[in-house]
């Protein structure tokens, strides 16, 4: 709420503006809410450069845009000449009752209040006066076919980081599978704010593994005690194991507090324990690391389900175990999907979309209590290939039941020029016993620059299917202008005319990828 970001130009336009622009422009937008943060200074809803300079004259955003709710904007002045629209929510407390105040004063200008008007009347006539292909009754909500969706994306979404020859499970009738931990019967689907599933029929981790091992003539067993001794009683009773550690709504959700005044900007203790807000520590409590040192040693047919929203620190416990995989907060079929990667119906196909590092102090440093944050160039994977550092996962990670192997990449041309679009193309095959899906990942490297730049940045991937045994080649294209730098003393987009290398993989580590190079001229 109250933070200020400081950032050099080139970092803001190279790694924070990118995906917000490619998603206005090629996404043709409607609307865009501001944060609530500082950006060097200013409120986002207060932000000439960032509403007017950049989205609306660079970016030719046509739109509206509103503050994020409730602290969204304090300035009303300040926020309609910064080219805000549409104070949240409804009150309208900074705004409706000054306009009038403002204008008779000069303070801002009548042509202002116009302008937002029309952008807000312009796309609300575009959409009222569009016709709508679906009518929206009561029988959408929780229909058959989203709910398959929602499992399907949970399935997809999973990412196996360790597999030490658990999975898949090999399930026999009259066999026991124990499920262990406090988030293992209960409902998990992340925030209970903005984002919260409210659907009644959500199927936790343990109720999608009973079903599963029931229709099958199995038994799946709950554990409830907090008492590590009796979990390990059951732990070593069983046929295999199915430990569920992480965080809930509790440990890293929305929160406000309640009787807090609009004008107090102190919320540092919006994230008191047990209230939510941001996560303190990358490490799981202490009651979770208590039960992977207890029940590891006591069933090596057992997988450690990590549920959570971002990343964790496994360096301490990942030698004692054998099978790791990251379910997140997979929805109202999580327990569904869950069951059907453990016992093998689904290979996992996800992949990490962060690097976990061996150490905190490895990360960018992080303080929430914090006025002012100094936002570098370099954060993730570019952050540990220049330093050289070797994380626990790489990004883009996540391994898979079945073998894929990548060969034959191909490069339409060695040279091209700034106006020109690189084709490339690779095989893609599955060696495997099963069938699945594949990641392909196309990094871009910049070892040739003359400036300062990342060894290698992402710049297409592309997930297939493939039968066991079947082969695809996948194409891929690479823009130029996507291989740009920003140039902050000419305020420019510069393509630099050197040698680049293309790596092509199914992470971001080295070993993973194919490599080759090409000219721009």
């Amino acid at each position: 709420f109250y933070v200020d970001v400081q950032l050099e130009e080139r970092t803001l336009r190279e790694v924070y503006l990118p995906h917000f622009k490619k998603v206005i422009q090629e996404g043709n937008s409607a609307s865009v809410m501001s944060s609530y943060n500082k950006v060097r200074g200013d409120y986002c809803g207060e932000n000439k450069y960032l509403l007017t300079n950049i989205l609306r004259k660079e970016w030719g955003f046509e739109g509206f845009v509103s503050t994020d709710w409730v602290w969204g904007l304090y300035d009303a002045a300040k926020g309609i000449n910064a080219g805000l629209d549409i104070e949240m929510p409804v009150k309208n407390k900074y705004r409706l009752s000054k306009i009038k105040k403002m204008l008779k004063n000069d303070e801002i200008d009548e042509t202002k209040i116009d302008e937002s008007v029309l952008r807000i009347l312009n796309t609300r006539l575009k959409y009222a006066l569009a016709e709508d292909s679906i009518e929206y009754t009561k029988d959408l909500k929780a229909a058959a076919a989203h709910i398959q969706l929602s499992q399907k994306v949970a399935e997809e979404s999973m990412v196996l980081l360790k597999n030490e020859g658990v999975l898949p499970f090999n399930i026999k009738k009259g066999d026991k599978t124990a499920v262990i931990g406090r988030l293992a019967d209960v409902v998990n689907t992340g925030d209970h704010g903005s984002s919260s599933v409210r659907n009644k029929e959500v199927v936790t981790a343990f109720e999608g593994i009973e079903s599963y091992c029931k229709k099958r003539g199995s038994v799946a067993v709950h554990n409830n005690f907090k008492n590590p001794e009796k979990a390990a009683e059951l732990a070593k009773n069983s046929d295999r194991v199915v430990l569920i550690v992480g965080y809930d709504y509790k440990d890293e959700g929305e929160y406000l507090i309640n009787k807090a005044k609009t004008e107090d900007l102190n919320l540092r203790h919006a994230n008191k324990k047990g209230k939510g807000g941001d996560r303190q520590k990358l490490s799981l409590s202490k009651y979770d690391l208590q039960m992977i040192k207890k029940l590891s040693t006591l069933n090596k047919n057992t997988v450690l389900v990590y549920a959570g929203g971002s990343a964790i620190l496994t360096e301490s416990w990942q030698a004692n175990v054998h099978s790791l995989l990251f379910s997140w907060y997979a929805g109202m079929r999580g327990g569904t999907a869950l069951a059907n990667i453990l016992f093998g119906d689904v290979s996992p196909s996800g992949k990490l979309p962060f690097t976990i590092f061996k150490k905190e102090a490895e990360y960018p440093l992080f303080s929430p209590s914090n006025d002012t944050v100094f936002y570098g160039y370099y954060h993730g994977y570019t952050l540990a290939d220049k330093k050289g550092i070797s994380p626990s996962y790489p990004f883009g990670f996540g391994l898979s039941y079945t073998d894929f192997k990548l060969s034959n990449l191909r490069l339409s041309s060695t040279e091209i020029n700034k106006n020109d679009t690189l084709k490339l193309r690779i095989e893609l095959q599955n060696r495997g016993q099963s069938a699945g899906s594949e990641v392909c990942q196309v990094y871009i490297g910049f070892s040739k620059s003359s400036i300062d730049r990342p060894l290698k940045l992402l710049r297409a991937f592309k997930k297939v299917y493939l039968e066991e045994g079947e082969k695809e080649l996948i194409q891929f294209e690479i823009l130029p202008e996507d291989l740009a730098f920003w140039n902050s003393e000419k305020n420019v987009w510069e393509i630099e005319e050197m040698e680049y290398e293309i790596y092509v993989g199914n992470s971001s580590d080295e070993d993973d990828l194919t490599k080759g190079t090409f000219i721009i001229k």
